[in-house]
């Protein structure tokens, strides 16, 4: 049983799965996996999702799952200060667009 008949198909797509090519001699399965960078997990949610329904299809048997825990890596310090910089620079692109407002409301 693929996604679409266990009714596992959310309106609220993060992801999309295509498959390329389902060999079911070898039990060998070829797909593709477009996801929305937006939903940080999204592309381990996309892979853990079609991955069990290749498992369950394979097998027969409903009852299988495979269990994914995903948890980000912490920000190392070089990325925190880029991170900090950039939101330096937007702080001061706003002030300073704050500060124009004072001349031209005295005019």
């Amino acid at each position: 049983m693929l996604l679409e008949e266990r009714g596992e198909v959310s309106p609220f797509r993060k992801y999309g799965i295509y498959f390329d090519e389902i060999d079911q001699v070898d039990h060998s399965y070829e797909y593709y996996a477009l996801v929305d960078t937006r939903a940080r997990d999204a592309s381990s949610v996309a892979m853990n999702h079609v991955n069990n329904a290749i498992l369950r299809y394979a097998t027969g048997n409903n009852d299988l799952n495979i269990k994914v825990i995903s948890k980000p890596m912490p920000l190392t310090a070089g990325a925190k200060d880029i991170e900090d910089a950039v939101d330096g620079l937007a702080l001061a692109f706003i002030f300073s667009i704050g500060i124009s407002f004072l001349p031209a409301s005295l005019v």
